[in-house]
């Protein structure tokens, strides 16, 4: 959710490249389990935690992949 909203900032302020490194990795988090948007991640493990499946947590992501959308992210 947090991540997301980096992101934004970072796209925002025309940090293209730190945003779209950013995205990558939370890309990366997001798709532990088969994409199950957990509700947080263990910040020296990155262990999945809480419950799978959380909105919120998705459409962040997929806001931070509009704010990149047509400059070279992936999603």
């Amino acid at each position: 959710f947090v991540g997301g909203f980096w992101v934004m900032a970072l796209a925002q302020l025309g940090l293209r490249e730190q945003a779209a490194a950013a995205l990558e990795r939370l890309a990366q988090a997001n798709a532990h389990g088969d994409w199950r948007f957990t509700e947080w991640f263990h910040g020296k493990t990155l262990a999945p935690m809480g419950m799978a499946g959380q909105s919120w947590n998705a459409a962040t992501f997929l806001l931070a992949q509009r704010a990149l959308q047509g400059q070279g992210a992936r999603w």
